[in-house]
């Protein structure tokens, strides 16, 4: 199959570009006015965003499209998918150009499970592979989209427990993102531990995988950057939702087993730490990315900010002390540090 790539009409990060509906609306109030003012064009786009949320469909099987990234995925693939499956109404594999014996067994999976499959001819990145899956949910009328790594294990009771949270918030037409809280496989625990009297709270960021996205959210705040790459594309988007004055949620509930990175535990003055041990490549990514988001949110997010720092000057510390091939991953950290302040964006080259 050739590389398929979309073309949704061209959006900026945290704007909103109006349909032809849209402007045709205004058109209309701006003559009722009689004269032009400029206060009240600013009003009614304003007010077309929360209007595109308002009216978005609650989360059901039925309207409901799974969207897996594969980038060279393992043989256990075909078990993870069989429990995911049954609990939505499709399922679409975007693979980012992976071995022609990998691409085979996806075919076999897609053709088992009644999946679609999109192949490209090269790694577009997370963020574009994500846009693909969404432009093909919403041609077919789907509403929400749930998203997945190649990697996740779901539990049977994801998708239910992704639509409770959903059912008992309160403010519903804000919901962008509803993120599944998930045990950790290296930690054998979960992410955080919720009060059980709720299904759900508010987080300012949740990960891409287990994550259920409003579709009508999605056009108000626009597509996954595709200028990361790679890395932080989950925390970009939710990051802005809420600058779009939408919610993100998580359930309290464990909902999926999930791993990040390839973390492996070493041994640090007697006490046994977790590091990440990401490759030098990923060093890139996380750190320009992190650098990007710190500067566009340092005012609006600040105790995401704050975290988010303190985070990464623990996994830095844990690199230098614990982890091999240190002289490369310092120069891919500082290397993206640099693209991160001065703003080169897209894949590494």
């Amino acid at each position: 199959m050739q590389n398929m790539t979309f073309y949704p009409s061209r959006s900026i990060p945290g704007r909103y570009s109006p349909s032809p509906l849209t402007i045709e609306f205004l058109k209309c109030k701006i003559s009722e006015a009689g004269f032009v003012r400029p206060f009240l064009i600013c009003l009614y786009m304003s007010q077309i965003d929360q209007l595109k949320v308002n009216d978005q469909a609650a989360p059901r099987k039925e309207n409901i499209c799974c969207v897996i990234v594969t980038f060279h995925p393992d043989d256990s693939l075909a078990d993870r998918i069989k429990f995911i499956t049954n609990q939505v109404d499709s399922l679409i594999f975007i693979d980012n150009s992976s071995t022609s014996a990998e691409l085979d067994m996806l075919k076999n999976i897609a053709a088992s499970t009644g999946a679609a499959l999109i192949q490209n001819d090269k790694n577009l990145g997370i963020p574009a592979a994500l846009n693909q899956g969404v432009q093909w949910a919403k041609s077919r009328g789907y509403q929400w989209v749930l998203t997945l790594d190649q990697d996740t294990l779901t539990y049977d009771s994801l998708v239910e427990g992704l639509i409770e949270a959903y059912d008992s918030f309160d403010d519903k037409s804000k919901v962008a993102i509803i993120g599944a809280n998930f045990i950790d496989r290296s930690l054998k625990k979960p992410l955080f531990s919720g009060d059980d009297s709720q299904t759900s709270s508010e987080t300012i960021a949740v990960i891409t995988s287990g994550s259920l996205v409003s579709l009508k959210a999605y056009e108000t705040i626009g597509l996954f950057r595709e200028d990361l790459f790679i890395d932080r594309v989950d925390f970009e988007y939710c990051l802005r939702a809420r600058a779009n004055g939408l919610k993100v949620l998580i359930t309290h509930k464990p909902l999926m087993e999930h791993g990040i990175g390839t973390p492996e535990f070493r041994r640090f003055l007697g006490k046994k730490i977790l590091t990440p041990n990401n490759p030098p490549e990923r060093h890139y990514y996380i750190a320009r990315n992190h650098i990007t988001l710190v500067k566009e949110y340092f005012f609006k997010e600040p105790a995401w900010v704050k975290e988010s720092i303190i985070t990464r000057t623990k996994e830095l510390a844990f690199m230098l002390l614990l982890e091999g091939n240190k002289i490369r991953k310092s120069w891919m950290v500082l290397r993206g540090t640099i693209d991160g302040l001065i703003g080169r964006m897209g894949p590494l080259h």
